[in-house]
């Protein structure tokens, strides 16, 4: 069951073993500046109140992310999420060309400027064991 669910992100608390961590879905291509910017800012207080450590960020159907939406994660998102208890996201790749080179230039920016730990897999199933091994870990 979803925590929250729009066109962009389905949240949901990831309670099969491994606690302190959350599952996002990240999809689509990102159009929509107010509901993208609703999804972060709830992804956000929810990774606040309930001290999330690892966010798994499930990418596979992602499209694009506009540069704009790029700089606010970087400048913005990621140092607050950081500030609020999170050390890493584990992040499965998108299946879209497109998606694939939106996240490597957030990444790129976001691992030049940012202390969080990034690490992209392929599967959903590899990035539950990362999640796992971060926290055991930490």
């Amino acid at each position: 069951m979803p925590i929250f669910e729009n066109k962009y992100l389905t949240l949901k608390y990831y309670d099969h073993k491994i606690s302190q961590t959350v599952y996002c879905a990240w999809k689509g291509f990102w159009e929509n500046e107010t509901e993208i910017q609703t999804a972060l800012d709830i992804a956000q207080e929810y990774l606040k109140t309930h001290q999330i450590k690892v966010m798994i960020s499930d990418c596979s159907t992602l499209e694009t992310i506009p540069l704009s939406t790029q700089d606010y994660i970087n400048q913005f998102w990621y140092p607050k999420a950081q500030k609020n208890g999170l050390i890493a996201e584990v992040l499965v790749d998108s299946e879209h060309c497109m998606g694939q080179a939106s996240l490597n230039v957030l990444l790129d920016e976001a691992r030049e400027h940012s202390k969080l730990i990034f690490i992209t897999v392929r599967s959903l199933t590899e990035a539950k064991q990362l999640a796992e091994e971060i926290l055991t870990q930490s």
